[in-house]
């Protein structure tokens, strides 16, 4: 029965991506696909290819929509806007490499500026609040996709960790922190491509409904897909090494300005695993992370909310982050932020044949078991397999 649900999913999951893999090829009156360097795009890794990308997208959501193409090359890259009706086709061998900028940030060129927000704004943390400063992102779009078998790296990118030497402050001018943001959109494929050094996500979705995402590994220093505030989402088929953070992360915030469930996700036939260094899943080396490395679990699937919340008789911030996940026994945390209401922050998310090797379980806060179900989330054929040679490893857990 779980081998026939398992198959069930990817071929829904094939059907989702059919139309955007194919609308070119199967409409003959269908626009050629418009190839960057038509558009400047030189792909030395040296020339900012930013300008040229955007005037190809540009291109095509003016005939109606389309195909950008991009063959082999290095591309570096600041900002790149996505518009709809238009897929992004990575060649492999192709590379969209986040381009670097001074560790102090920089007041001319660089990364969109992170847009302002509502009042809200103080209550949610930095990294899910903004989506403009990443190295790929849309608003209010619809039918796009990023497909082939090229590779983003988002090497130029901020992971938002204070610490870091040789990265920027992601707080600053022209600084970008994502490899791919997405707010308010619907009906998105993400399929076949490869992410190295996300920054503080690979993908952050926020609001974006009917999303497959496919077959992607992503090998990164933080965050792989965090989807907050989408319906209909499915994640089949992928590979996420996240030794800093969080693998695969079902949430709801009120980064929208208002709270919206996260429902009816699918997880399946994916390898969640935190274990191993940065880029060598990647290249296929498999390194395992240093013995001590890491003090609590990560590259993990977590589900919860994640905002910055006031307490009741206070008016000031606390500092510790509020993560209420639904609990593996289907019991509830109570909540009191800046809303005072009980939340449901994620419903209808399932879980099957999720390998997590280097993680003790899927982390969902109060806990989860082997076929257990947590009010209406389901998780099945978890292999939660630990190897052999990192058992040193602590598995205490953060308490948020």
């Amino acid at each position: 029965m779980q081998a026939m649900n398992r198959r069930h999913l990817l071929t829904a999951a094939a059907a989702l991506a059919a139309p955007f893999a194919t609308r070119a090829q199967s409409d003959p009156n269908a626009p050629p696909p418009l190839n960057v360097r038509h558009f400047g795009a030189r792909g030395d890794g040296v020339t900012i290819d930013t300008p040229a990308f955007n005037r190809a997208i540009e291109a095509a959501a003016a005939q109606g929509g389309g195909v950008v193409h991009i063959p082999a090359g290095v591309y570096a890259c600041y900002t790149i806007r996505m518009k709809s009706l238009v897929t992004l086709d990575l060649d492999p061998g192709a590379t969209i490499l986040a381009a670097s900028t001074p560790l102090e940030g920089t007041a001319t060129g660089g990364y969109d500026a992170a847009e302002p927000q509502g009042p809200w704004e103080p209550y949610q943390d930095y990294g899910h609040n903004h989506w403009a400063n990443s190295l790929i992102w849309g608003e209010g779009l619809h039918d796009i996709a990023i497909v082939g078998g090229g590779l983003i790296w988002g090497k130029g990118l901020s992971r938002g960790h204070s610490d870091d030497k040789d990265l920027p402050d992601t707080t600053k001018p022209g600084v970008g922190n994502k490899a791919i943001a997405l707010k308010n959109c619907h009906n998105v494929l993400l399929r076949d491509f490869r992410v190295l050094q996300g920054g503080w996500f690979a993908l952050l979705a926020t609001g974006v409904d009917n999303l497959t995402i496919a077959n992607l590994l992503v090998d990164t220093n933080r965050d792989g897909f965090d989807i907050d505030c989408c319906r209909n989402v499915r994640v089949i088929g992928c590979t996420v090494n996240s030794p800093w953070d969080d693998g695969i992360c079902p949430k709801s915030s009120f980064a929208l300005g208002y709270d919206r469930s996260t429902e009816n996700v699918t997880i399946s036939d994916c390898f969640v695993t935190g274990d191993y260094q940065l880029g060598s899943v990647l290249d296929g080396t498999w390194k395992p992370m240093p013995p001590g490395f890491a003090p609590y679990g990560t590259g993990r699937i977590k589900c919860g909310i994640q905002r910055r919340v006031q307490e009741h008789h206070h008016q000031q911030l606390r500092a510790a982050e509020l993560a209420r996940p639904v609990s593996g026994d289907g019991g509830r945390r109570p909540y009191r932020g800046r809303d005072h209401h009980r939340r449901d922050p994620a419903r209808g998310v399932e879980f099957a044949a999720v390998p997590a090797p280097g993680t003790a379980h899927a982390r969902t806060g109060g806990g989860s078991r082997r076929g257990a179900q947590a009010g209406d989330h389901q998780w099945s054929d978890q292999l939660r397999r630990r190897p052999a040679a990192l058992d040193h490893r602590r598995r205490a857990r953060p308490s948020g």
